[in-house]
């Protein structure tokens, strides 16, 4: 018996890939990851037309529980509990500091306030505080339930750690305070965007309850723009020292303008805190969004995010290809206006550490309505394919 051996192989070989296709590969795969991601992140932003960018919102409303009678901080502090309520849906609770171990016992609600909802950076947390305030000797800022320090029923907490708390918190936090001495600024860092809006400057004394209050100007302007879409807290804030700027009380005296902080800032996409008010009836509901007519305009944005030059796969197949070409290329069956963005990230973008976060920001930053963003893989150009068709069908 002999065997006789073929000059050429019966079938053509497929080479091992090289290491350029390896890391093609690779990265590949780590786009589809990251597209999967980044949808998950802004599945729940969209549709955006009347709808908060914060899941949930909650309010916590805080005066000491014996309220000094010169103070009847109560009576604004419960109307501005109806309108974080009633007008904007917010979820509001007022607590009161106990006298016995007051300082361990606001830090501890603090601390449970912020973990509402696990701390997530998609919730907003307001916390409003009503009362006395002061200045320690060591400048810092302080609260007490009533203004006699030499009375035996004299209480004094320290408020700027507990406000270091606030600043470390995940989600975004707004503090306002409506006491004397409560605009101080703090240069620390933390996690999520800590805006502060208070009554007067660090050596200033507040109007105490009444038609010259800094409450009342804010339960005013507030009401105002719960007509509104939406409106940022510099917004508020400018439209709140405009209203006690323009006042002319009866004896000309001046009235003390409020003060703006930004505490805590996002570095990498500077924003600043929103308000949606609420549209529906329902009580107590935050987010939820609103159709709208039959007439408006939407848009699909699809976004294709790739990096470097146009990518290519060895094994792509070729009615795949077409069928993402058609699907990208013309405009869905129900021909809703569509908008087609590609992005194209530089070679050296660290595929490791995308920013998804802030990516997802981004897209919530979106000046126009919207009723879907899909993020779709890497798109192929019309000169990529007609150069693959070239080499697979004809060559």
């Amino acid at each position: 018996m002999s065997i006789i051996l073929a000059e050429k192989p019966l079938f053509n070989t497929v080479p091992p890939p090289t290491a350029e296709e390896i890391d093609q590969r690779q990265k590949q795969f780590r786009m589809d990851e990251i597209r999967k991601e980044l949808q998950s992140e802004i599945n729940d932003a969209f549709p955006n037309y009347g709808k908060s960018r914060y899941r949930n919102v909650y309010v916590l409303l805080i005066r000491w529980a014996k309220e000094e009678p010169s103070l009847p901080v109560s009576l604004e502090l419960n109307e501005l509990c109806e309108v974080f309520s009633l007008d904007y849906g917010f979820n509001t609770e007022t607590w009161m500091i106990p006298e016995n171990d007051c300082h361990n016992q606001l830090s501890r609600k603090i601390l449970d306030f912020i973990g509402i909802g696990n701390d997530s950076r998609h919730d907003l947390k307001i916390v409003y505080y009503a009362g006395h305030g002061l200045l320690t000797k060591g400048r810092q800022p302080a609260w007490a339930n009533i203004s006699d320090p030499k009375n035996k029923a004299y209480r004094q907490l320290k408020w700027a750690g507990i406000q270091n708390t606030l600043e470390e918190a995940c989600s975004d936090v707004l503090i306002i305070l409506d006491c004397c001495a409560s605009g101080t600024a703090n240069t620390d860092d933390g996690k999520g965007i800590t805006e502060l809006v208070a009554a007067c400057g660090f050596n200033v004394s507040a109007f105490p309850v009444g038609i010259h209050s800094f409450t009342r100007a804010l339960i005013t302007e507030l009401r105002l723009l719960s007509g509104t879409s939406c409106f940022t807290i510099s917004m508020l804030y400018n439209n709140i020292l405009s209203r006690i700027q323009n006042w002319m009380p009866e004896r000309q005296e001046l009235l003390k303008p409020p003060l703006h902080v930004l505490l805590t800032q996002d570095r990498d996409l500077p924003r600043g805190i929103q308000l949606f008010p609420r549209r529906d009836k329902s009580p107590h509901t935050s987010g939820s969004s609103i159709h709208p007519s039959d007439s408006a305009e939407l848009i699909d944005l699809s976004i294709a995010i790739c990096q470097g030059k146009a990518m290519t796969t060895p094994e792509v197949n070729l009615s795949n290809m077409f069928a993402a070409f058609l699907t990208q290329g013309f405009p869905p069956k129900d021909e809703t206006p569509r908008l087609d963005l590609n992005i194209w990230l530089k070679k050296t973008t660290p595929l490791a550490d995308f920013p998804i976060e802030t990516f997802g920001n981004w897209l919530r930053m979106m000046p126009v309505l919207a009723e879907q963003v899909r993020i779709d893989p890497g798109t192929i150009d019309i000169c990529t394919l007609l150069k693959f068709i070239q080499n697979v069908l004809i060559g």
